[in-house]
């Protein structure tokens, strides 16, 4: 219930923040930068949600391109660096934190090696990262219509 509170209030004070534009009076500059931090403000608390549902997913597909690629050192008897083998953490963002550490190793090892088969695993790995960024892409749509945040509310001339 708390985390999704937090989404609820983010949204609801960046609703109040253009009266805080319009009691800006006729500096332009200042109403432009409340109105755009009022914006964020309701794109964050509406994507915040489904965010953490989105790490656990990113998380789920890192887990596999890594499975895979640490597979890929061994099948090929190269050393699989230490963050390959590190535990779960119970927290998922210092989880994901620790994938994308792991992920990094991952990638430095495999284009340290010569031959073809490196390239095989490096594809995997890309195909894992742009199906990642298809999860927060999706949390980014699916919670705010779309990412850009633009200098001008919706609907203004």
């Amino acid at each position: 219930m708390f985390y999704e509170i937090l989404g609820h209030l983010l949204a609801h004070a960046g609703g109040g923040l253009p009266e805080v534009a319009a009691a800006a009076g006729d500096d332009e500059f200042a109403q432009k930068q409340v109105r755009r931090v009022a914006l964020l403000m309701q794109r964050v608390g509406g994507a915040w949600p489904a965010a953490f549902g989105g790490v656990l997913r990113e998380s789920e597909i890192l887990r596999r391109a890594l499975a895979e690629a640490r597979e890929s050192l061994i099948e090929n008897d190269c050393p699989v660096p230490a963050e390959l083998e590190g535990d779960r953490v119970d927290d998922p963002l210092a989880e994901y934190r620790r994938l994308m550490n792991a992920l990094d190793a991952a990638v430095i090892a495999l284009h340290a090696q010569p031959g073809e088969w490196p390239r095989a695993a490096l594809a995997s790995v890309r195909r894992a990262l742009a199906e990642a960024a298809e999860v927060q892409r999706q949390v980014l749509a699916g919670s705010m219509g779309d990412a850009r945040i633009p200098s001008e509310p919706r609907g203004a001339a």
